[in-house]
This record gives C-alpha cells, sequence and structure tokens, in this order.
C-alpha cells in the first residue's frame, strides 16, 4: 500500500523533520497537536483548551470523536447503515477531515443518482483559494444527496455526523465495506494523519519565508492555522492527499 503523503510515520518531532531543531527531547510522546512548543514556532498563540488531552487537536480546531456507529474509509469518509433504509448507507465526512477544513463557500455535485464506483468523485467542495474532492468509498448506487448544503455548505464541517451528510447509497458492494476502519482505527489513522500534515506544513514554511513572515506578523487575535498560514493553493492540496 502507498505511505500516506509518500511518507512512513516515525517518532520525532515534526520541526526536526523539518530541519527547523537539529535537536529535542519530547515529553509528549510526539503529540503534536497539542504542544506549546509548536505553537510557538509558528508565531501563534495557544487557545484555551489547547492541551486538553480527550480531543483530537488540529491547528486550533478540535476534531469530533469518531461515532462507533459507521464505517470510515482512509480517505476520511463513512458510511453508515440507515435504520429502517432497506440496506441504504449515508456517506459523509468524518469529523478528523471536517477539522482540517475551513467553512466551505459552496457544493457542486459530480455525479448524477446512478450507479457509482469506488474512488468516483460524488461532490466538489469549494473555499477561498481552493477546492477539495471527495469519492465514493465503496461502490453501489448513488440514491440522492443532501439538498442542505446546496443552502448552507458549512453544515458539511459544523455537523459531519449529522446534517451535513453527504449523500445516501444502496446496494453497495459488502466486500468493499469490509476493506472499510472501524471507529477505533479511523482515529489511530487520523492521529497519523495529523502528524504527516503538519510535518509537511512546517517544511512549507521552511521553504517560503513569506509564510514565515505572514504568521509573525499576523493579527494575534486569530488562530493560528495552516490554512491562514500557507494560503493560496497549498493547503487545500496538502489536505487532499490525505482527504478524498
Amino acid at each position: 500500500m502507498v505511505s500516506r503523503l509518500q511518507t512512513e510515520p516515525t517518532e520525532t518531532c515534526a520541526w526536526m523533520a523539518a530541519g527547523v531543531l537539529t535537536y529535542k527531547l519530547c515529553d509528549r510522546h510526539f503529540d503534536c497537536e497539542h504542544c506549546p512548543l509548536d505553537v510557538a514556532l509558528r508565531g501563534g498563540r495557544i487557545e484555551p483548551g489547547f492541551g486538553s488531552r480527550s480531543s483530537l487537536h488540529n491547528a486550533c480546531r478540535l476534531a469530533v470523536a469518531f461515532p462507533e456507529d459507521r464505517l470510515y474509509s482512509i480517505g476520511h469518509t463513512w458510511l453508515q447503515h440507515l435504520k429502517g433504509g432497506n440496506g441504504r448507507l449515508r456517506f459523509g465526512l468524518d469529523g478528523f477531515a471536517a477539522a482540517l477544513l475551513a467553512p466551505p463557500r459552496s457544493i457542486r455535485w459530480r455525479a448524477a443518482p446512478g450507479a457509482i464506483q469506488a474512488g468516483q468523485s460524488v461532490c466538489s467542495i469549494a473555499f477561498d483559494g481552493g477546492a477539495l474532492r471527495l469519492s465514493a468509498p465503496a461502490g453501489g448506487c448513488l440514491v440522492s444527496c443532501n439538498a442542505v448544503l446546496d443552502d448552507d455548505p458549512a453544515a458539511l464541517v459544523d455537523e459531519p455526523y449529522a446534517e451535513g451528510w453527504i449523500a445516501d447509497f444502496s446496494d453497495v458492494d459488502e466486500l468493499e465495506l469490509t476493506r472499510l476502519m472501524s471507529a477505533g482505527e479511523a482515529l489511530r489513522q487520523a492521529r497519523m494523519d495529523l502528524r504527516l500534515l503538519r510535518r509537511r506544513v512546517a517544511l512549507h514554511l521552511l521553504a517560503d519565508d513569506r509564510s514565515c513572515e505572514a504568521a509573525q506578523r499576523g493579527d494575534s487575535e486569530l488562530p493560528c492555522t495552516p490554512w491562514r498560514i500557507l494560503g493560496g493553493t497549498d493547503y487545500p492540496q496538502l489536505v487532499q492527499e490525505l482527504v478524498h
């Protein structure tokens, strides 16, 4: 299997991997998302609750828990059997992916109701400075898309497990369902992917002095997020490598 972001996770500080630090003894078990040093190096500030161990933190936004009542793809989407749905499954974005994203401006449906294959694009989400494509995690039949997102695309990231669901499928390939992950496996995958993403962000900051300068002179009242630091299409492109 191809490794995420073309690299395997190793137990090293993200800033060491980027070449910013030469050596650091980490007392947080390389839990970068809760690291005050990480925030300080970005020129940001520690928000209330930053040190909380109860939730997965990403760049000053909290990812919600992974509900046990659904299956998860490596691309950070989920499928859930609908109660009384005659075998239908609901498709959506997981909480980890939602926490990485800025509020979307619009959503474009790229698949019409009918047969759909695993990996086929379902929709494209537009943000300021970029877009993100989401694909079906398993083959089946696309029954309907969530019309709520046409009027309120922000629901996709605000309520990823509720009103922000994306589409309903039927006749989903059962074999492909067996390849999806449980909630526990998805949480472990998210932690690994977050570490890799933060490492890539650190590399971009190291390579682009303008991003570092912008972060240092930025408004101290704003959270120091990768989306704000990198700007343009850089950050959406990094996220697309994980979320799809």
